[in-house]
């Protein structure tokens, strides 16, 4: 029943408000993935991505205005937001579908940053650790026109 649930296609999406709704639903999914998975005792890849986070992103949380009794939550968040912001700027690019190579994309003189990090978020050990939660991210992306964000007026 998960795996036919995991497989289905996401419904069609006709506005950028149906869109954000539905990019959120999938970003929670994966943010809580991400969460358990470090609740649990975070498996080697995760765990080394998890540190380079707080060790860069969020040395100091409080001076960005977060909380920092859960470093955990923080990191799940920062986590799903990136990855799923990162998938977006790639597919937003036209240049085809998003999977586990989407960094490739993002043009790599614009987006040096993001680029690299979605490349690591994407590492085969960490989508092992996401498992169908990647793939629901990647459907929820590439289930738009990327004409659907495109400025008008």
């Amino acid at each position: 029943m998960l795996e036919t649930l995991a497989l289905a296609q996401p419904a069609p999406v006709r506005t950028a408000r149906d869109f954000a709704r539905v990019l959120a639903r999938a970003a929670r999914l994966l943010r809580r993935i991400v969460a358990d998975q470090c609740a649990a005792g975070a498996p080697p890849a995760l765990d080394a991505v998890r540190e380079v986070f707080r060790e860069t992103l969020f040395a100091h949380p409080a001076a960005g205005g977060y909380e920092s009794a859960d470093q955990d939550d923080l990191f799940a968040n920062a986590f799903a937001q990136t990855l799923s912001f990162g998938l977006l700027l790639a597919r937003e690019t036209g240049l085809g579908p998003v999977d586990r190579n989407a960094f490739d994309l993002l043009p790599s003189g614009t987006y040096p940053l993001l680029r690299a990090t979605v490349q690591a978020l994407t590492l085969s050990q960490v989508l092992d650790v996401l498992g169908v939660g990647f793939d629901v991210i990647c459907d929820t992306v590439n289930s738009f026109a990327p004409e659907l964000l495109a400025r008008r007026g």
